[in-house]
C-alpha cells in the first residue's frame, strides 16, 4: 500500500495536464450548473474597482478568466503547478497571476479582500488540515474582506 500524504496524492495527480483536460471535458459535459460560476458570483456580491481577490484552487483557470479580462485585481492559485502551468499558457497575458500555493504550509504578506475557493475544501480530509485552511484564509483575509467556501454537492443534501 502506498502512502502519501494528500499534497504528494494531489502533486502526483496534476504531475502533469491530462488529468485536468479530462475533469474539464467532464465538468462541461455533465455539469448540473447551467449558469457559470462568475456570473453566480457576480449576482451574489458587491465587487469594486481595486479590490484585492484570492483564488484558491484556480484549476484549469475559468474563473479566472472572467474575473481577470474584466479588470478585476485577482491573484489566481493552485496547489497543483499543472494546472499553474495550464493556466499560463492559456492565459499569458495574465501569466504573473497565476502561483502555486500549499495553504496548509505557504504565506502571502498581503491581505485580501475576497478570498473564495470552490471544490478545495473537500479535498481536505483530515481536521487539523481544514483547521489550517480556515486559518490561513482568517490570517489573509483583509479587515471587512469576506471568504467564500464552497463545496462539492447537489444543493439539496
Amino acid at each position: 500500500m502506498n502512502h502519501m500524504s494528500d499534497a504528494q496524492t494531489l502533486h502526483n495527480q496534476y504531475k502533469t495536464a491530462d488529468p485536468l483536460n479530462i475533469r474539464i471535458a467532464f465538468h462541461q459535459k455533465y455539469s448540473l450548473q447551467k449558469e457559470p460560476f462568475s456570473d453566480w458570483l457576480f449576482s451574489h456580491y458587491a465587487f469594486f474597482p481595486g479590490m484585492r481577490i484570492l483564488e484558491i484552487g484556480c484549476g484549469e483557470g475559468r474563473d479566472a478568466r472572467f474575473l481577470m479580462e474584466k479588470g478585476y485585481d485577482l491573484l489566481a492559485t493552485d496547489i497543483s503547478s499543472a494546472a499553474v502551468e495550464f493556466c499560463r499558457r492559456e492565459l499569458p497575458k495574465f501569466a504573473e497571476r497565476f502561483h502555486v500555493l500549499d495553504c496548509l504550509k505557504d504565506s502571502y504578506s498581503e491581505r485580501f479582500d475576497f478570498i473564495y475557493a470552490v471544490a478545495v475544501i473537500h479535498m481536505l480530509v483530515l481536521d487539523k488540515d481544514r483547521a489550517q485552511f480556515y486559518r490561513f484564509i482568517r490570517n489573509h483575509l483583509s479587515a471587512g474582506g469576506i471568504a467564500l467556501i464552497c463545496s462539492m454537492g447537489d444543493g439539496v443534501t
